[in-house]
């Protein structure tokens, strides 16, 4: 299976995170190694971060991806700071103006991920050393590949369109069903 030449060796929480007051914390110290290869744009970690509006749903992540900063814990406050930051890069790589994804270029030149070459094959990967790094590195790739962000018109979900990804680059819904639930509203008001 082709990937984009991305790599990510990491732990998940597989007894799950909590909310514990103002911190995310590992419910248990157990960790579940994991290895995820970036093979296209279609449902990247960044966007499953910043799509993760609650404190369940965060919860839900970490347990699955562990920590993104590559911490034991990891606060509430940072998490909302984290996700608001990575949405504004990404929206901005995947704008249509040219200006913009510039200023995304530029953003991200200031956050240098930690990667590391490894010839796999006769293909170049990349390592990233922390889900964080990770994310950044698939913005660039959607600045890079002319991907565009986009939110669900029925549900407000974040999705990206285009090259690297299975939707159109005119798609306005995050799945059929959405599609759908759009159409028989209108259906509805008729």
């Amino acid at each position: 299976m082709a990937t984009l030449g991305l790599q990510l060796e990491w732990e998940s929480l597989p007894d799950g995170a909590r909310l514990d007051g103002k911190t995310f914390k590992a419910r248990t110290p157990r960790r579940f190694p994991f290895k995820l290869d970036v093979e296209n744009l279609e449902d990247p970690l960044v966007v499953q971060f910043i799509n993760a509006h609650t404190d369940e749903e965060r919860e839900a992540f970490l347990a699955k991806y562990g920590f993104p900063n590559g911490g034991r814990e990891y606060l509430r406050a940072d998490a909302l700071r984290d996700q608001a930051e990575l949405r504004k890069r990404l929206k901005l790589a995947g704008s249509e103006s040219s200006e913009e994804v510039s200023k995304a270029f530029r953003l991200l030149e200031e956050y240098r991920p930690a990667v590391y070459p490894d010839l796999n094959g006769r293909r170049l990967m990349l390592l990233v050393m922390t889900p964080r790094d990770l994310m950044f590195m698939e913005i660039a790739l959607v600045a890079q590949n002319d991907v565009r962000f986009a939110a669900c018109e029925q549900c407000g979900t974040a999705f990206l369109t285009g090259p690297l990804t299975k939707r159109r680059s005119h798609a306005v819904f995050c799945s059929p069903r959405c599609r759908m639930a759009a159409t028989r509203a209108r259906q509805a008001e008729e």
